[in-house]
């Protein structure tokens, strides 16, 4: 059995590390094969930091990364998503183009 978690991230580097060790650490079915998707959004060099020693440290680790004026704008009341980022391209590699 194949375990896909994927997320978009764009977190601050203490919320990161928690959110990290919580997917790490997620109970998973006897003989699970873990992979996990992440889209860079961090304006933080610390938070992209943390992702990337996350792929060093486990197996099956993918990072995107988009360029800026792509990003995931986070404020006082809610998130915005770039249209761009729906439309991206973005998916998992055995999922077949459209």
């Amino acid at each position: 059995m194949k375990i896909l978690i994927a997320s978009p991230v764009q977190q601050k580097p203490e919320i990161l590390r928690m959110f990290l060790h919580t997917v790490q650490h997620v109970r998973k079915p006897e003989g699970a094969e873990v992979h996990y998707h992440f889209v860079d959004d961090n304006e933080l060099e610390a938070s992209s930091a943390l992702l990337r020693r996350f792929q060093e440290e486990q197996p099956n680790v993918k990072i995107d990364r988009f360029p800026e004026h792509m990003r995931y704008v986070v404020d006082e009341s809610t998130h915005h998503s770039c249209p761009a980022l729906s439309t991206s391209g973005v998916r998992h590699p055995s999922t077949p183009p459209a």
